[in-house]
């Protein structure tokens, strides 16, 4: 509320109290007709989407669906170009335009807690969710992305969850078969280990054992790191380098380094190697099974489990969501679109059974459930969204942590820095990262 506005408030609750203090006591009247219901959303609602999602799914059909339930709001797609890669540049609009009051969309999809609203929360560029989304939803939501999506500087919601991306093993039963023996996958690290050597033994440099991508840091070490401690993060959000599994895991990837396919170094490279059938196993979200049968490798071949274990169960998630602009022109529309659009059971469909991706929702899984439509990879997944850490939204990971990782794993997996050194100068430069940005 701006200030002014404020102050008028106040004012006008002092008058009223004064009135009612002086006025002669009076019998309230009778109620002639019910309270009048909260005004519908309506209007122009400028729903901007992440250019990668239109692809995935048909927006279109989701908003004809919100329709049928508020006509009266009239819904423009914008397409917002570009991916992961491009949150700094959303971000810097979206600052930019603040400085005229304005904003392009009035709700954004897309947006990742630990990415764009981390960078805007402490600038106050979006509005807080937590009082204009019901408790009752909030309820609904699975523990562990409930706590991703609360911003780490004031506790407050940002982001309205849509679809969750969880880590597990994906693998290939036929070469497990081959190889090993079983078909059934590794269920720990020194499994996976074994396996590779028995995978290298079996097909040299036509299948590699096992993928992930080593230079993104929330796509190797940390889901390894979490494997192996319930203490992944700091108070402040921060990858937790004092943790004796900081290193046990530098070493671990050491190990692994070796059945990784060339391509790993690239974004998804290995999750190609899988695609291509040059691969085994790989660490991935549930979305990569998909990509895999896509690229036409047996879809009764590609199968999906818990991620592998360490010294307890864990696995690392994020979720893509919903924001709302500072300056959004309808924020009572997107509100609605939120509630009522991106929750309908259409879009649920299209997300999970069709997109593989999970919905983080309890009622929306148990209706998926009872309807058989909920994908067999999903039960030992959702089982972790309640218990394992998700990646803290805040400024740190995109602009901190992630440059200074890859540089420093560059330098231990392909100039043979040590372990330590590599543990060093990531305490070390992180800690200075994140004192500038504070």
């Amino acid at each position: 509320m701006r200030k002014s506005m404020f102050i008028t408030v106040v004012l006008l609750v002092i008058a009223s109290l004064i009135l009612v203090a002086c006025a002669t006591p009076a019998a309230a009247p009778a109620p002639t007709s019910a309270p009048a219901a909260p005004k519908a959303a309506s209007g122009k609602l400028r729903l901007g989407v992440y250019g990668q999602y239109l692809q995935q799914i048909e927006f279109k059909d989701i908003v004809t669906a919100y329709n049928k339930q508020n006509p009266n709001v009239q819904v423009e797609i914008i397409a917002i170009p570009g991916e992961e890669q491009a949150w700094n540049v959303i971000a810097q609009k979206i600052q930019l335009e603040a400085q005229q009051k304005k904003a392009s969309w009035d709700v954004l999809l897309g947006p990742t807690p630990f990415i764009e609203p981390g960078a805007l929360a402490k600038l106050g560029l979006v509005d807080p969710l937590d009082t204009l989304i019901p408790k009752s939803v909030w309820d609904d939501v699975y523990g562990g992305v409930l706590k991703e999506v609360k911003y780490t500087g004031d506790g407050k919601i940002y982001t309205f969850p849509w679809w969750s991306d969880v880590f597990g093993l994906i693998y290939r039963p036929s070469m497990l078969k081959e190889a090993t023996g079983s078909e059934n996958p590794p269920t720990n690290w020194d499994e996976i280990l074994a396996a590779n050597v028995k995978i290298k033994s079996k097909y040299g440099d036509k299948v590699y054992g096992f993928g992930m991508d080593w230079n993104w840091l929330h796509r190797s070490m940390l889901p390894i790191m979490g494997t192996m401690t319930d203490k992944l993060f700091t108070a402040d959000g921060v990858i937790n380098l004092d943790d004796p599994a900081a290193k046990k895991t530098l070493e671990l990837m050491q190990k692994l380094y070796p059945s990784l396919p060339p391509s790993s170094a690239e974004a998804l490279g290995s999750a190609k190697a899988f695609q291509s059938g040059a691969l085994a196993m790989e660490i991935y979200w549930q979305a990569q099974v998909l990509r895999a049968i896509q690229a036409k490798q047996p879809e009764a071949d590609v199968k999906m489990v818990g991620f592998p274990k360490g010294t307890r169960s864990s696995t690392l998630f994020w979720t893509l969501g919903a924001m709302i602009p500072k300056y959004s022109e309808n924020k009572e529309a997107a509100v609605d679109f939120m509630l009522k659009g991106m929750l309908d059971p259409l879009a649920v469909e299209m997300s999970q059974p069709g997109n593989y991706k999970i919905v983080p929702f309890k009622s929306a899984q148990k209706k998926l459930q009872d309807s058989g439509k909920q994908t067999p990879w999903a039960p030992p997944l959702l089982a972790l969204l309640d218990t394992s850490e998700p990646i803290p939204s805040n400024q740190y990971f995109l602009t901190v942590e992630q440059p200074i990782y890859k540089e420093e794993i560059e330098k231990m997996i392909l100039q043979n820095q040590s372990v330590d050194a590599t543990l060093k100068n990531m305490k070390e430069r992180i800690a200075k990262g994140v004192a500038e940005v504070k």
